[in-house]
This record gives structure tokens, C-alpha cells and sequence, in this order.
């Protein structure tokens, strides 16, 4: 077997994955509803004094510091590797426990299916932590103006010390871009620790519950 035959079987397993599309479902349902709250505080609001600002994309969409639920956006911070790990990382552990992993290493050299799995595995983590983000953010983006943050105001973050602050002031999108890529890389890296670790301790708890305890720490 090829590298890219077992590449294509296991971008296969993982979008076909009923946990995977449960992850997506349960967070992007939430995700585009929550914007339609603020769209009734755009009119009627804001009497332009600088103590008064309209909600835009860039100070409503989820990651922002100024939305009203910072506690909602911490716990999600807090489980995301989790909700990665979930989407596809534990599969490593069932492909051990059914003896799959037994049929892959008569065909391929294990360190190749190593990596298949990491990389498959990361993919799928992190687009389930950002694609209900993305959505989040489109779903802002149609409802609220794309207001540029006035750094006069003193109200937003990301402040003037603050990487690539210049940018989220002068091109707001780039920065959201920016940070969600980071997102997706930093999550998704979880996933390949506990692909890892499932090579030494195949228990799904342990496998799981790792990225959690790594993150929280």
C-alpha cells in the first residue's frame, strides 16, 4: 500500500465520522444563532460620543474581547482539545483495540501510518475548533457593520503592545484570519499528542483526557 492510497482511506474514515459531524453540529448551531441577538442593538444605540459604540463584527464576533459572554469563550478555549481529539484523534486507539492497525502494518511501514494518522487526525481537530468560528464570524459579518476599530476609543482589543495590533486596527479580517490559522494549528496539535501517546497507553480515557490536562496546565 502507497502512502497516499492509506492517506485517502483515512481523510475518508474522518469525514465520514459520525463524532466528527456530532462536534460540528453541536457547536456551529450555537455559533450562528448567538449573532442574531446583537442585531437589534445597531439601531438607535449609538449617539457618537466616545463613550458610545456601535457593535460590529470586530467587537461581537466570538474571539472578541468585547462580547458579552468572555466566560462562554473561556470554556470554549478550555475544551477545545477536546472537541479536536474528539473529532478524529481517538480513532488511533479503535484501530488498536480492532485489530485494524493489524492489517495496516502487514502493508505499510508503521512510521508512515504514524503520520497519515497525524496529519488526518490534526486536519480534522482543527476544523472542527475554527469552522464554527468561521461561521460564527460570517454570521456577524451579514448581520453587523465591519466597523474598523478606532484605537482612539480605548474600548478594543487588541491594544497598541498587542501582536500585530497594527494590523487588527488596519486590516481587521487579516488579523481574524491570522489568529484563526493559529487556532487551527495549536489545537490541532493536540491531536497528534494523543495519537502518540495511544502507541503506549491504548485506553481511550488516557488518550482523551491528555490534550485536556496539557491544555488546562
Amino acid at each position: 500500500m502507497r502512502i497516499g492510497a492509506l492517506l485517502r482511506i483515512e481523510v475518508e474514515r474522518a469525514f465520514k465520522s459520525r463524532m466528527f459531524w456530532l462536534m460540528l453540529l453541536l457547536t456551529g448551531i450555537e455559533f450562528v444563532i448567538a449573532p442574531l441577538r446583537y442585531s437589534k442593538d445597531i439601531i438607535g444605540t449609538f449617539d457618537g460620543s466616545i463613550g458610545n459604540t456601535i457593535n460590529t463584527v470586530f467587537n461581537s464576533w466570538f474571539f472578541s474581547l468585547q462580547k458579552n459572554a468572555i466566560p462562554l469563550r473561556q470554556l470554549y478555549i478550555m475544551i477545545m482539545p477536546l472537541m479536536a481529539v474528539f473529532a478524529y484523534g481517538y480513532s488511533a486507539v479503535s484501530d488498536i483495540k480492532s485489530g485494524y492497525i493489524e492489517n495496516i502494518y502487514t502493508r505499510i511501514d508503521k512510521k508512515y501510518y504514524l503520520i497519515v494518522k497525524c496529519v488526518v487526525s490534526h486536519i480534522a481537530g482543527g476544523i472542527v475548533v475554527v469552522v464554527p468560528l468561521l461561521m460564527n464570524l460570517i454570521a456577524c459579518s451579514i448581520i453587523l457593520p465591519s466597523v474598523k476599530m478606532q484605537a482612539v476609543v480605548g474600548f478594543y482589543e487588541p491594544r497598541g503592545f498587542s501582536l500585530l495590533s497594527g494590523v487588527s486596527y488596519t486590516h481587521p479580517y487579516i488579523y481574524i484570519f491570522i489568529e484563526l490559522m493559529i487556532i487551527f494549528l495549536y489545537t490541532g496539535l493536540f491531536t497528534t499528542f494523543s495519537v502518540m501517546l495511544s502507541q503506549i497507553v491504548p485506553v481511550y480515557f488516557i488518550t482523551m483526557i491528555f490534550p485536556f490536562l496539557l491544555n488546562y496546565f
